[in-house]
């Protein structure tokens, strides 16, 4: 009977982390997927819309760091209850400032850093309430709920653009995530955080000394380079995919970015197929090896075609897996840190992904501006190909120590 109740409250946890992390989605893409109709129907430069994104990935990236140092000390359901309701509050205010770029700017901002009040403590509270078998089983899905998340944006953007203007797909945004923010208040008040967390005991004692033995030394520091590339590939790419698309076939705004839902097919559809693969296997620094591999070449690929079904085909495929590799990096790898910690570290590791993001979404925009998108795939080659050396590198580290790290 116990067990059977125990397995009820895992799957409510996972069920309410999941609701959070769609609804986190929802208000954190939702200007991203509108850029091009914003730079159309604001008259904007793509170097001023992207400062808007831009500081959301930095404010979220150095939130990171508070919201995983505040993780660890309060209890994890107040942080993300009001990480979200402030991100709602954003999605309201943002389309009232337009065209002003400045305050559009701040308020993004603003919501960047509320977003980052969710991961961290989210990774604490999965950690003292499930299993680490239970904590893998949560990870695919939550993954999947923030695909959902960005399909309903993209899906859901163009209609209401056509209908009633960008403006009115942001609230619509900012209202389902209020929405969210209450369920979460009444649902997750019923589990322990910190010490007295029944799932915590139940830990291994080996689980405790499973932090990842490569952290000394000049390998953390490579992990987080490692990391800073994806998050550029990851966040970049799907940015600027409706402009890109826009530009290259001269598609409406409205067709650009409704055929973008495709980004997020891919990555749930590539990251159900990994996490099942990853039960099969520990060793997992290969797969993430492979996986961007993989990216280099469906990137790569679109230097190569003029087709838009197979541009189209490389980009989701592309940015598929680079979600993947990023749910492998900061996701699967804080249930190998110390409990005690396991918000600070998943911060830090999530932050690395936003420093990468915030750069990027800059860099693209100035990149296609003066190389035009050919030279800029090039680029995306060019990370890709990195962040594939550097995580041969950490795996060569790690076999020579001859430990397994698990990811």
């Amino acid at each position: 009977m116990r067990k059977s109740y125990d397995r009820r409250k895992a799957l409510l946890l996972t069920f309410l982390c999941c609701a959070v992390y769609f609804a986190s989605y929802l208000t954190r893409t939702s200007f991203a997927a509108m850029m091009v109709e914003v730079i159309g129907a604001e008259g904007l430069k793509k170097t001023q819309v992207s400062a808007v994104t831009t500081a959301s990935f930095a404010f979220y990236g150095a939130g990171q760091l508070l919201s995983g140092y505040l993780g660890d000390r309060f209890r994890p359901q107040r942080l993300m209850f009001f990480g979200l309701a402030i991100s709602s509050v954003c999605n309201f205010l943002l389309p009232a400032a337009a065209p002003d770029i400045a305050l559009m700017t701040a308020i993004w901002a603003l919501n960047g850093l509320a977003q980052a009040f969710m991961w961290p403590p989210m990774v604490r509270l999965m950690r003292d309430n499930l299993t680490r078998e239970e904590y893998e089983r949560a990870v695919p899905f939550i993954s999947t709920a923030s695909a959902l998340g960005t399909i309903v944006i993209y899906l859901a953007c163009p209609v209401m653009i056509s209908l009633s203007g960008w403006r009115t797909a942001m609230a619509a945004a900012g209202a389902a995530g209020a929405a969210v923010s209450l369920l979460w208040l009444g649902g997750a008040a019923k589990f322990s955080s910190g010490p007295a967390a029944v799932k915590d005991m139940e830990r291994p004692r080996d689980e405790e000394k499973a932090g990842a033995p490569f952290l000394p030394g000049v390998l953390m520091p490579v992990l987080l380079l490692t990391i800073a590339f994806q998050g550029m590939l990851r966040d970049g790419v799907s940015s600027w995919t409706p402009t890109y698309l826009s530009e290259a076939f001269s598609l409406q705004s409205t067709v650009s970015i409704l055929t973008s839902v495709a980004l997020p097919v891919f990555h749930v559809l590539i990251s159900l197929t990994t996490y099942r693969m990853l039960r099969l296997s520990r060793g997992r620094t290969m797969w993430l090896l492979s996986l961007y591999f993989l990216a280099d070449g469906a990137l790569l690929s679109l230097c190569l075609t003029g087709s838009f079904p197979l541009t189209l085909f490389g980009l989701a495929m592309g940015n598929g897996v680079i979600h993947d590799t990023n749910a492998l990096q900061t996701s699967y790898l804080p249930a190998y840190f110390p409990k005690k910690r396991a918000s600070f570290y998943a911060g830090l590791l999530n932050a690395a992904t936003y420093c990468g993001s915030a750069l990027a979404t800059w860099l693209f925009a100035l990149l296609s501006e003066s190389l035009g998108w050919h030279g800029t795939v090039g680029v995306w080659c060019g990370i890709a190909l990195s962040g594939a050396l550097l995580t041969a590198l950490i795996r060569a580290a790690v076999r020579k120590k001859r430990t397994d790290i698990s990811i």
